[in-house]
């Protein structure tokens, strides 16, 4: 999973390619669509998942209204106008037997030091559909200040709402002051039901919170969360983990795996980073010189 990102190649003359998006999924249920789509294109869809599970119906979505259902595992084809070009599909798989939804996490250093501090609230780095978050930018009143969305601006002022979330508010986001700016943080969007919630911002030696979090129409009957695929709690009925203590290095993957019911059983799939960030900077280590000989003199500078 830590192959998801954004890739592009650069040529030696300096040109560089358009940005392409990998995700890659623990599953069981991925949509799987081409890398660049056009207007006017013919293209594919196909809800993939492993032959073995035997689903007994799959169902494609556009903008949450049923589009296509198959009792095979059907690929659907599309050709793309122009209202398409802002549609958001999904598709669901049903299963004769209850699945776990899964969702996964990954802890990794990194550094922070004069940035612009930001609150968010709720502070959960991935979200359902309809839900709410507001960002809150810290600084003098008599700053100006601006939000940006994967690079474009958004919004003016202190505090930026979002109110009925939707996928399309996924991306990456940072205030931008006249005195500074705060580090970027990813915020995610899905249709869930399941979403495996983390903090924004975390920094080694303080507790994590993890939260294993669904659509409240689905029944939950079990959750399980994972570190680097062993089991670390559950399985149990506590919609609820214990926060990881601070004094610990949790440096790892994360997933969590909910069972849940209604009617019938149905498979999504999700995954979700996380971050952790130092406190402080790491150190620098200067020289007076950067050419020694045996006798000179020599200075050590360490920096934070």
């Amino acid at each position: 999973m830590e192959h998801s990102g954004y890739y592009k190649c650069r040529a030696s003359t300096g040109d560089t390619s358009e940005v392409v998006t990998l995700s890659v999924s623990h599953g069981p249920v991925i949509l799987r669509a081409p890398l660049y789509v056009y207007e006017g294109d013919n293209i594919s869809l196909q809800c993939y998942s492993p032959p073995e599970l035997l689903a007994m119906q799959t169902i494609f979505y556009r903008n949450n209204q049923t589009l296509w259902k198959s009792s095979t595992n059907y690929t659907l084809q599309l050709t793309v106008k122009h209202t398409d070009l802002t549609a958001t599909y999904r598709c669901s798989k049903h299963f004769p037997v209850t699945k776990t939804y899964s969702a996964g996490t990954t802890i990794s250093y990194t550094e922070m030091s004069g940035t612009v501090p930001v609150t968010i609230t709720p502070n959960w780095n991935k979200l359902l559909t309809g839900e709410n978050i507001s960002m809150t930018c810290h600084g003098e009143t008599y700053l100006t200040y601006h939000w940006f969305h994967n690079g474009g601006w958004v919004a003016e002022g202190q505090i930026y709402t979002i109110t009925s979330v939707q996928v399309g508010h996924s991306g990456f986001y940072q205030c931008r002051t006249n005195q500074g700016v705060s580090l970027i943080f990813s915020l995610e969007v899905s249709h869930g039901p399941v979403i495996l919630q983390a903090p924004f911002f975390v920094y080694r030696g303080r507790n994590i919170n993890l939260k294993c979090h669904s659509h409240p129409d689905y029944s939950v009957n079990w959750t399980t969360l994972y570190r680097n695929n062993r089991l670390i709690y559950g399985p149990s009925r506590d919609l609820s983990f214990p926060f990881l203590e601070g004094n610990y290095d949790w440096s790892g993957t994360y997933r969590c795996e909910r069972t849940l019911s209604r009617e019938e059983y149905v498979t999504y799939t999700d995954e979700v980073s996380l971050h952790v960030r130092d406190l402080f900077t790491k150190p620098n280590i200067t020289t007076t010189l950067y050419t020694m000989t045996e006798g000179d003199n020599m200075t050590l500078t360490c920096e934070t």
